[in-house]
């Protein structure tokens, strides 16, 4: 979203962006919750949402900073992220959007509507 002249409008993107924030880190807490119930996620599917976090946190210019310590912290083991690596994997990211296409959202919205799971192919 862009940066308004008019404050009231820059206050209700960062509202949105707050609660987007607040979405990802209850989907982590979830997908935690899953994973200690005996649910099986793919390495390959939890390096696309840190992908795709890191990826949103840099174009909104860090509003995701929260969920993307949370994800570290709860999920980053499963993939080899940790916060000794977080500076090196958030730019590796920042340096694919400008010269790439985007890394999430590659699958087509019919595709992602009908997933058996909220947070990606389980397997």
């Amino acid at each position: 979203l862009p940066t308004w002249d008019n404050e009231e409008h820059n206050k209700l993107k960062t509202n949105l962006y707050q609660d987007l924030n607040d979405f990802w880190k209850l989907a982590i807490t979830t997908t935690v919750t899953n994973l200690r119930q005996g649910e099986c996620y793919s390495p390959e599917s939890v390096s696309e949402w840190a992908k795709c976090l890191a990826q949103h946190n840099s174009l909104t210019g860090g509003y995701y900073i929260e969920a993307m310590h949370e994800f570290i912290n709860q999920l980053g083991s499963m993939i080899g992220l940790s916060t000794n690596n977080y500076n090196e994997f958030t730019n590796t990211v920042a340096n694919t959007t400008t010269t790439s296409p985007p890394l999430c959202h590659l699958a087509p919205l019919e595709a992602t509507l009908t997933s058996t799971s909220v947070v990606g192919d389980r397997r």
